[in-house]
């Protein structure tokens, strides 16, 4: 279960100032902790349906330092983009469901919207410190739901999902 202190511990040491301008704070709405209008459940997600569910991170779309910062072995951004994509699709179905754990992309709304609508499955994020610097609003819309961290069962295993170890 993610707690009060939970909350407060994420958006005062990994959130500080969203590029929007506004500070990140937390509050109770309803039995749900809210950070941004981005919310946090008390239940937890289970999956005991069939559906496969899958775990990525730090895709790092259109991040050109990531080629150097982690060695990846591409010439180029774009090269880096196709072969994630391919690889995603080619693993996760329509209707299989993904959660990322955080740094998805760094770009605009128009790379954004390039890269997720051709990426496979039912699509959570769970922010990192890049999409805590790049995220917009109208992402919402791509992704089943957006949180700092979650808990879920999948086949009676009970997963915590955050970016930050």
């Amino acid at each position: 279960m993610i707690t009060k202190e939970d909350i407060f511990r994420a958006a005062h040491q990994v959130c500080g100032y969203s590029k929007l301008g506004t500070p990140h704070v937390a509050f109770e709405d309803g039995g749900n902790w809210v950070l941004d209008n981005i919310q946090y459940p008390w239940e937890t997600k289970s999956y005991n349906d069939g559906r496969k569910v899958f775990f990525t991170s730090d895709t790092h779309f259109w991040h050109t330092n990531i080629l150097d910062f982690s060695n990846r072995p591409f010439d180029n951004v774009e090269n880096m983009n196709e072969a994630l994509i391919t690889l995603w699709n080619e693993t996760v179905g329509p209707d299989d469901v993904i959660y990322h754990l955080g740094d998805f992309c760094f770009c605009g709304q128009q790379k954004f919207t390039d890269i997720i609508t051709r990426l496979n499955g039912k699509k959570y994020l769970i922010l990192g410190n890049h999409d805590l610097k790049n995220i917009k609003r109208s992402w919402m819309e791509y992704f089943e739901d957006i949180t700092m961290m979650a808990q879920i069962k999948v086949e009676g295993q009970l997963i915590y999902l955050s970016h930050f170890p």
